[in-house]
Formats: C-alpha cells, structure tokens, sequence
C-alpha cells in the first residue's frame, strides 16, 4: 500500500505533529511504502520521520515570503495566522502546495492520501485530486479556525463534506464535525489517540520525594491555562517542598507574560524548553504530578503518556476525555478532572470566572497533593497505543479498498 501524508505545517513541535510521526512509524511496520508533504522552513531532511520521499512547501522564501501557517494562533515557534491572512498570501498559499502536492502525486502516485487537519489545504487537496481516496484527520485546532473566522470556509466545508473517510477523535468531535461542515455521520470514524509504549513507561528510578515536582507539557500559551495554573500554584501553601515544571515553548508577548508572571512566584518555577520523547519520559519517572489546565483541546496525547508514567494526572474537564478514558481510569484515583466554568469563546474565561477557575485547579492540587501516596497504578493502557490506533486505520483503508474493488466489478 502506498500512502501520502499531507500537513500543511511543521510536522514537529505540535499534537498533529506527534501523530503524524507516530501513524507513519506504525505504518512502517506495516511495510507500506510512505510520502510526506509539508510546510517548513528548514529545506533540510527531517528528523525522526522516515519516509520514501519527502516534498517541502519552504515559508520564509521568495516563493512564501511569510511564516508558516499555524493552526493554533499561538504555536510554539513564530507563525503566520490564518485569520491575518490576505488575499495575496492566500494566491501564494495555494500556489506553493498546488506544486508539491501534485508532483507528489506523480512521482509516488499513492493508493490513499491522508491529509491532516479539516481546513484549508485539505479542502485544497480534495480539489485538486480526484481520483484518489483522500481522508481527513481532524485534530479539533481545525474546528476552532471554522468557528474563529470565514477564511474560505464555504470552500471549505464544501469540499471537507465529500471526503471519503474522516478520522475524528471521539464522540463529541464527531457531532462537532458533522455541525460545522454537514459530513454524512456514516464517514466520520472516531479513533482517538495513541502512545508509543515503547517510550513512556515506568522507569526503575527513585524518586526524590523530599521536593514534589508538578508537571506541564505543551504550548506554553493563555490557551492551555498557564495564567491560570501559575496563579493557582504560586497561593499554594503546604509543608511540601513544591515545584512547578513547564515543559515546551510559547512566542512573543503572550510568551514574555508568562515568564514575567512566573517570577512573582513565592514557589519554585522551572520552564525546560521543548525536550525530546526520551527525555520527557525521564522527568515523567522523576515527578509526582502532571496536570493540564487547557481550555480547548482535540484529545491530549499528553495525558495518557502521563499516567503511563505513573503519574498523577490533573486535566480540565475537556469535552471527549471522560468517554474516551472509561469508568475504570475515571472511577480510579489516578486522575482527577477540574470544572471549567463558562467562557466567553472556547478558549477565554468569563472575566467574573477567572477566579472561580483558579480556586478549581488550587483545590485539584491541594487534594492530589494530599493523597499523592495513596494512587491505584494497576490500570491498562493497552488499547491507547498507536499500534492499536495504526492496526485500526489500516483496516479502514483496507476497507475502503475493498467497496473500491466491488463497486468496480
């Protein structure tokens, strides 16, 4: 089987991007012959990711003389933001992709592209190429464009409806895409995430429990509710020594806020960076605690590689996770899931709400700190792999060629 993968963003750094990696990986293994368009800026071979060829929209060139286009408005590295977009950047978007695009599918002619997610480019793409199956992965960032401005959307929705498959996270996701671009219920296939188990499980280290370590990983932005967390953090007080460790980047102002507000802080604070998968799993076997204040998300990869780890787990109560994480990780103390209360947009509080939430992740910490010896570890993960995740979408492909091969009899 030949596959293309299309992203229209840096194939790294990101959820998307993990995933990405991660299906291409599995479908290594799977011995099918792979392809990789994207948007970067390095014109250099990509790390980690191995494929038969790989086709680069370079931004920050003469051809895209502009960052690359974010589907988040705060990515982790400088980006251009879709809704800042004119006409004249959107003619050379389109030109760019057009180019690599259909040289990909010349040179490789897959059996299957996978184009992740449901916004531009894939609709792009769907108009571009017709006589391959092309299925779409939403990873609800693209949502949140839809719903955030009108950027060609009608040319969107017009073109996401007729896409042969769409791989939505969970339930709730589904019922979102079918509002937003009016799909046929029957196309959308909720798949979830996946972990690589390889890389994130208990390690045979000690801990040092004479200082409570409290992890983050992500976008280090307003979105994932660093504010919030920061605040809620530095009013703790406890007999335990505590520390708050942040793991990822942010970008420009809203970045330097954060780290300015960090300094006030009567707690210990430690930002890493972006670190690799190896050693994220080392602090991961190292901490106590992990916790996600985010006020949007698709479905955290981050918070099944937590618990794989061993750690506590604190997360907002993000719509698709309690269904997707079942009665017996719920029902276990190994997380626990902290009220949002209502916003202005999916990913802004209520002024009048912004204290109420800050008491909600205080009162999360204060209550995992407390029973932080007391954690029932003998829970599976199983299902969660990308292995598992790969196996299932390799079906579907499957699938999809065999109602091909009968409706062509």
């Amino acid at each position: 089987m030949k596959i293309l993968h299309i992203i229209s963003q840096k194939p790294s750094d990101t959820g998307s991007g993990i995933y990405l990696q991660n299906i291409i990986k599995e479908f290594t293994g799977l011995n099918h012959s792979q392809s990789l368009v994207y948007g970067g800026e390095s014109q250099g071979n990509l790390k980690d990711i191995d494929v038969f060829s790989t086709y680069e929209v370079v931004f920050n060139s003469s051809e895209l003389p502009f960052p690359v286009a974010g589907m988040s408005d705060t990515m982790p590295y400088k980006s251009t933001i879709y809704k800042e977009m004119d006409n004249s950047m959107v003619s050379l978007y389109e030109a760019a992709f057009k180019k690599q695009v259909l040289k990909a599918v010349e040179e490789f002619s897959p059996d299957y592209i996978l184009c992740h997610h449901l916004y531009f480019l894939t609709a792009l793409v769907k108009e571009w190429v017709k006589d391959i199956k092309i299925i779409g992965f939403c990873h609800g960032t693209d949502l949140r464009q839809m719903r955030s401005h009108n950027l060609k959307n009608s040319f969107i929705r017009e073109k996401v409806k007729k896409l042969d498959k769409i791989i939505a996270l969970h339930e709730v996701q589904k019922k979102e895409i079918q509002e937003i671009y009016n799909v046929e219920p029957h196309k959308i296939i909720p798949l979830g995430i996946g972990f690589d188990n390889k890389i994130f499980h208990p390690l045979d280290t000690e801990k040092n429990n004479e200082i409570i370590d409290i992890i983050f990983t992500g976008k280090i932005s307003y979105a994932k509710g660093i504010q919030y967390l920061i605040e809620a953090f530095s009013s703790l007080k406890t007999d335990k020594q505590i520390r708050l460790n942040l793991i990822g980047m942010g970008h420009g102002v809203e970045y330097e806020n954060i780290l300015s507000q960090s300094k006030g802080s009567k707690n210990e604070i430690k930002f890493w960076g972006m670190v690799d998968q190896i050693k994220l799993k080392e602090i991961y076997n190292k901490g106590h605690i992990f916790i996600l204040p985010s006020l949007y998300e698709g479905l955290p990869l981050v918070l099944v590689e937590a618990l794989a780890c061993g750690l506590r787990v604190i997360t907002s109560d993000l719509p698709g996770i309690k269904p997707w994480f079942g009665d017996v990780i719920n029902n276990s103390n190994m997380i626990t899931y902290i009220d949002i209360p209502e916003r202005v947009s999916q990913d802004q509080l209520k002024k009048q709400n912004e204290d109420v939430y800050k008491e909600n992740i205080k009162r999360a910490l204060l209550n995992s700190l407390d029973t932080l010896h007391h954690m029932d570890h003998d829970i599976s993960l199983d299902r969660f792999t990308w292995k598992n995740l790969t196996s299932q979408l390799d079906d579907i492909l499957k699938n999809i060629k065999k109602q091909r091969d009968i409706a062509s009899r």
